[in-house]
C-alpha cells in the first residue's frame, strides 16, 4: 500500500483541501485584536493604579504626616494668654475668631457648638487668666 503525495495531503477530517481551514486561522482575527485591546486596557489601568497611589501617598505624607513648625506655632507665644484663648484663634466653621460677637452674628459654630458655649469659655477664660 503506496500512497501518492496528494493523498497524504488531504486533511484527516474529510474535509477537501480547498475547504479546509489553516491552523493560522484560529483564533479569528477580531479575536486576536479584542485580546490585544483587553490586555492594553489592563496596562493602562495598573499604571493609573499606580500614579493614583503614588500621588494620593505624596499628598498624605505632606499633609499629614510631616509637621509644619511655622503653622503648628502660628498661635503661640508671648501675645497668646488664656484669656485670648477663645478669640484669636481658629474654629472649625469660623475660621479665625477675631471677636466675641463673631459667634453669635454667624452662629458659625453650629451643630458642633453653641455661641453660649463661646461665650461662657471667653467669661471662664478672662475671669481666670492664666
Amino acid at each position: 500500500m503506496t500512497t501518492s503525495a496528494a493523498e497524504e495531503a488531504k486533511p484527516l477530517t474529510g474535509a477537501s483541501a480547498a475547504g479546509a481551514k489553516s491552523k493560522e486561522d484560529f483564533p479569528p482575527c477580531w479575536v486576536k485584536v479584542v485580546g490585544c485591546i483587553c490586555c492594553l486596557l489592563f496596562v493602562v489601568f495598573i499604571a493609573f493604579y499606580i500614579y493614583a497611589l503614588n500621588l494620593l501617598t505624596g499628598i498624605a505624607i505632606d499633609k499629614f504626616v510631616i509637621i509644619n513648625e511655622t503653622r503648628v506655632q502660628a498661635y503661640i507665644g508671648p501675645e497668646m494668654s488664656q484669656e485670648k484663648l477663645v478669640v484669636d484663634t481658629w474654629w472649625p466653621g469660623c475660621g479665625i475668631v477675631e471677636d466675641i460677637s463673631k459667634f453669635e452674628e454667624t452662629d458659625c459654630g453650629s451643630p458642633c457648638f453653641s455661641a453660649d458655649l463661646m461665650k461662657e469659655m471667653y467669661a471662664f477664660n478672662k475671669a481666670h487668666p492664666g
